[in-house]
């Protein structure tokens, strides 16, 4: 393959330069690639304009409108821009390789060297490992952040998976893929009412935490290089479990009083909703909600039956329990459990399942021991 063939000029005479294998490339030829552009890395997701692609034409126009919507939202991929291309330089294993190139559709992204959690929890990976929990309280609390952001903008992800988390060549974490998004009209999220402080704007993203120290990630990708991040991590400004006294340094009180800022901020904040119907996300780390309404479809057409309506949802509820599957995937390895529906296979849906009927009963001390024994 010659130089010319790993080049794309961009309406503006802009030349992006790919790297000779791809990220990652489906056979109907969408693709997302390193590149470079004007000496820096990006990320660029494409999708040809061709019959095949056309559902994922559509998302990847969800995505450009999630994205642009959630400009400077901390610990979110952030899009530098998107464009139309004349001749996109690869095409589908389908194509005659003598056809002429497809145009495209691409958004261009910021790119981050890490990769992504999957990459270091896959089974097919001879050096993963769970993540130090220290390491996942950052995560989580970044995530929640970045989560917090979106759906104040009226965006729920609606597919937050290990694939679908960032890291960052400091060791920071951000959300990415808003293709299955659910985004507000802008007017529904003016008069929502939702998590927005009292004056009616958007809260501000949240100062950026100082960059943890990270070594070059290994060509196999493992845990080990985010266990480098130094003492400058956020979990520190929680309280150790033993009720230790913080450290009195200066650096540790402006931690502590940018941590009492933002506790203020959100006490003045209400939870946007965000309803929506639909069915999409992955089962591992799908709602119970969505899940039941998915296995009630499948049981209605298996018995030849009319379907039931698709369920209406609030997807930021939605998005926080696909977290918390992340976070419990990010600790022991494997997600909790195959889906988030009762079955006799099913034991930690069960355990959560029977939790929260005994408190819906007003069975409190039996919800407890049921949440304990999970």
């Amino acid at each position: 393959m010659n130089k010319e063939d790993l080049s794309v000029t961009l309406p503006d005479g802009r030349q992006l330069q790919f790297q000779q294998d791809p990220i990652h490339m489906s056979d109907r030829g969408n693709t997302v690639e390193r590149a470079s552009l004007n000496g820096d890395s990006v990320c660029v997701k494409a999708v040809p304009n061709l019959n095949s692609t056309r559902d994922h034409a559509r998302q990847l126009d969800t995505e450009r409108r999630a994205l642009q919507r959630l400009a400077g939202c901390e610990h979110i991929v952030q899009l530098r821009e998107s464009t139309y291309v004349q001749r996109f330089w690869r095409r589908s294993s389908g194509q005659c390789q003598t056809a002429a190139r497809p145009s495209a559709e691409i958004l261009v992204l910021d790119y981050h060297e890490n990769g992504d959690l999957y990459s270091i929890l896959d089974p097919l990976n001879p050096k993963a490992s769970p993540v130090p929990e220290r390491i996942v309280q950052r995560m989580a609390l970044q995530l929640l952040r970045g989560l917090r952001l979106s759906h104040s903008q009226g965006v729920a992800h609606r597919d937050i998976k290990p694939e679908n988390v960032l890291i960052t060549a400091e060791g920071d974490f951000v959300l990415a893929d808003f293709g299955l998004a659910h985004v507000l009209p802008r007017g529904a999220v003016a008069s929502a009412d939702g998590m927005l402080p009292a004056g009616g704007t958007p809260s501000s993203p949240v100062p950026r935490s100082v960059a943890g120290r990270v070594r070059s990630r290994p060509l196999t990708p493992s845990a080990d290089f985010l266990s480098d991040l130094g003492s400058d991590s956020e979990v520190e400004d929680y309280p150790s479990p033993s009720g230790a006294q913080e450290t009195k340094s200066s650096s540790a009180r402006a931690r502590s009083s940018t941590l009492r800022e933002e506790s203020s901020r959100r006490r003045s904040m209400r939870p946007i909703e965000i309803r929506c119907t639909g069915e999409v996300g992955t089962a591992l780390y799908m709602a119970p909600e969505i899940a039941a309404s998915r296995t009630a479809y499948k049981a209605a057409v298996a018995l030849g039956r009319a379907p039931p309506p698709p369920a209406l949802h609030d997807a930021a509820k939605t998005d926080v329990w696909s977290l918390g599957c992340v976070i419990f995937t990010a600790l022991f390895g494997h997600p909790p459990f195959k889906s988030a529906v009762k079955g006799k296979d099913n034991y930690f849906f069960n355990r959560i399942h029977r939790a929260y009927k005994k408190g819906l009963a007003g069975d409190a001390p039996g919800a407890k021991e049921e949440r304990n024994k999970f």
